[in-house]
């Protein structure tokens, strides 16, 4: 899977605008992540795989409403995916378009 840097906005689930541009950063951790966008809507390998389901366009982003309980990809237009370290520092991370059917 190639993984991408990712320049952009989301809107944390407090509506409070944030840059994805903390995860061009060096050393920036789980903790971090977690603290700017709220809990993943889904995680993977123990932990170290996160990923949050976003919906919007032209860099400017917000969480799916419900995603972590939701079967399908409905409403959703990219996954991010960040992969961290055995110590939880964000190794590499990408914005993945969904595709619906």
């Amino acid at each position: 899977m190639a993984l991408a840097c990712v320049s952009a906005c989301v809107t944390t689930p407090t509506g409070r605008l944030l840059q994805l541009e903390l995860l061009d950063r060096s050393s920036v951790s789980k903790n971090d992540v977690i603290d700017s966008f709220g809990v993943p809507d889904a995680q993977y390998e123990q932990g170290r795989v996160l990923a949050y389901r976003l919906q919007g366009a032209k860099g400017r982003y917000t969480r799916v409403p419900g995603a972590a309980t939701r079967v399908g990809w409905e409403d959703v237009g990219y996954d991010l995916v960040l992969v961290f370290d055995h110590s939880d520092v964000l190794e590499r991370h990408s914005l993945v378009p969904i595709r619906a059917r």
